[in-house]
């Protein structure tokens, strides 16, 4: 019943005035039309991460578009599945950076190559619904720097480690 009420609780805040922060090069636009060339081997590229995802029920994302509300303090993270796009909201509090390392031992059967269209070196955690976001290596990010959601102010890697290592 909590993990119901977590999601329940994000969905109602307020998302207005989003600042874009992060493009990917999958587009909504060429999922549509899969026989053309380039968006076929896009997709091409992801489905060992797919279906790593859904064999072994991996809490992992493939984000597509992420944007920002400051009225809400929230993120709204599109993601990508074998069945299409999905809109997930999220709180930027709970959101850590992690190693590869981390992201691979939460997966006991890493049975796939990894695939190239990943950047593996920027994977985030959340440790509020116990999940991982991982992004395209050819995306685009927004280079200006937002008030309040800086790395900084978010995560304490200090306060963090010694919950787990004290």
């Amino acid at each position: 019943m909590k993990l119901l009420y977590r999601y329940n609780f994000i969905s109602k805040g307020k998302f207005t005035n989003p600042i874009q922060i992060y493009t990917s090069t999958v587009k909504n636009e060429d999922l549509v039309n899969l026989d053309q060339g380039k968006s076929f081997l896009q997709y091409g590229q992801l489905i060992p991460f797919f279906i790593e995802k859904y064999l072994y029920n991996y809490r992992q994302h493939f984000i597509t578009d992420m944007q920002y509300s400051k009225e809400g303090d929230l993120l709204k993270l599109v993601g990508l599945n074998q069945a299409g796009l999905y809109t997930k909201l999220v709180s930027p509090q709970n959101l850590v950076p992690c190693t590869f390392q981390d992201f691979i031992n939460v997966g006991a059967f890493n049975r796939f190559e990894y695939t190239p269209r990943i950047d593996y070196s920027l994977i985030y955690y959340n440790k509020l619904q116990n999940e991982f976001y991982v992004f395209d290596k050819e995306g685009q990010w927004t280079e200006e720097e937002i008030e309040g959601l800086s790395i900084e102010r978010l995560y304490d890697e200090r306060k963090y480690l010694d919950q787990y290592f004290r």
